[in-house]
């Protein structure tokens, strides 16, 4: 949910903070209880995994 989030965002032609923060919006709003800093934390840590898991693009 939260890599859909800042998907949508970046679409949506937000910019990355823009888009990185509607991801954190999007986990307090699914894990109420947790603080700021720790939705910051998960959504990098999620964002990240996601970017480093997609296929890079070889340039010649």
């Amino acid at each position: 949910m939260v890599y859909r989030v800042h998907q949508l965002a970046l679409r949506h032609g937000e910019s990355e903070r823009r888009a990185w923060r509607a991801a954190v919006g999007a986990y307090l709003e699914r894990h109420p209880s947790a603080s700021v800093t720790m939705a910051e934390r998960v959504v990098t840590c999620l964002i990240r995994q996601r970017l480093d898991d997609l296929p890079t693009i070889k340039t010649a």
